[in-house]
């Protein structure tokens, strides 16, 4: 999951910081997303997609 918000993040033009601030949460959550350290809850999730134009499927499934 967390290459695949990388990948979305980056093809939007967005660092860290800005994709955590525009989906509501404190600079640092997509970087902590992206290292594997914390994971985006269910609701979250769906945020993610809905911003992406994803399904939450793809967010989700691993490589």
């Amino acid at each position: 999951m967390e290459n695949r918000i990388k990948t979305l993040r980056k093809q939007k033009g967005l660092t860290q910081s800005q994709l955590s601030e525009r989906i509501g949460f404190d600079s640092s959550v997509a970087g902590k997303w992206e290292l594997g350290k914390t994971e985006p809850n269910l609701q979250t999730l769906f945020q993610l997609a809905d911003f992406f134009g994803v399904t939450v499927e793809y967010l989700y499934c691993h490589d």
